[in-house]
């Protein structure tokens, strides 16, 4: 039973940007805060704040220009 449609491959583009895995090494100190105050969410977590500190540099970068 062949139909006239192509087959979909793959799930298409996705509504938020993809993103990138990485490695990276942190002291005990920051793992030991996360693992305290975000137990089930460390990693969002992580992002978010980073996502936070690069758009706070950034807006100091353009209006110091």
């Amino acid at each position: 039973m062949e139909t006239d449609k192509p087959k979909r491959r793959g799930r298409g583009p996705g509504k938020k940007p993809r993103l990138l895995s990485t490695s990276i090494r942190l002291s005990q100190e920051v793992m030991e805060f996360f693992r305290q105050h975000h137990p089930h969410d460390k990693q969002a977590q992580m992002r978010a704040i980073l996502t936070e500190y690069v758009r706070d540099q950034l807006k100091e970068n353009q209006s110091g220009t």
